[in-house]
């Protein structure tokens, strides 16, 4: 610790009057933690040994306050694009199980978004598009491939079908594994390639 000899420093430094000597170690940008003695004997070595103990101690509660306020910050970011973005969300366990969609995946499938947890993606995917999904779905589970990208029809609720731009990637963050799955609707550009083959 920073033992404060001058006394007109010490009282700058702790903004305390009239004390006679004090030991301080800094807290990273937290500020100074001190000792401050307003007798004649001023700081031992215990007093500086105790500073130290209690400036580990509350570095590491600060450090680790200021890390949980950066997570919920984050987390608040990825919560508010994930709700809303203009893309179709899903976030899947590595079973395939879809543990939350966004709102516009919801809409896109004619869904309730509760009525989406817990169901298998190909659930909602045309079964003749399920097989090449699963497929490169595994690779990304198994660490074979880092993400994908496909070009696949999906089932609405309803029993229409839309072809979407389907990209998967695996979402690094805390908690439990998940996979992330992102749908853009192409029907449109379907449509006219169709109509320009035609």
């Amino acid at each position: 610790p920073q033992v404060f000899d001058d006394v007109r420093a010490l009282n700058a430094a702790t903004n305390v009057g009239r004390a006679r000597a004090a030991a301080g170690i800094p807290l990273g940008e937290q500020g100074l933690l001190t000792i401050t003695s307003f007798e004649a004997a001023g700081i031992d070595e215990f007093d500086c040994r105790l500073i130290e103990i209690l400036g580990q101690k509350a570095t590491s509660v600060l450090t680790r306050l200021a890390r949980e306020r950066q997570l919920r910050a984050s987390e608040a970011r990825f919560r508010g694009l994930f709700e809303e973005a203009a893309l179709g969300i899903a976030l899947v366990n590595p079973e395939g199980q879809i543990v939350d969609a966004n709102p516009e995946l919801a809409s896109m499938l004619g869904h309730a978004r509760e009525s989406l947890q817990g169901q298998h993606f190909s659930a909602v995917t045309h079964p003749d598009d399920q097989a090449t999904d699963r497929s490169l779905f595994r690779e990304i589970v198994t660490g074979e491939r880092a993400r994908y990208e496909l070009e696949k029809r999906y089932r609405r609720k309803d029993g229409d079908t839309f072809w979407a731009r389907l990209t998967v990637s695996k979402h690094r963050g805390p908690g439990e594994a998940a996979l992330i799955r992102m749908a853009e609707d192409v029907s449109n550009r379907h449509g006219y390639e169709h109509q320009l083959r035609e």
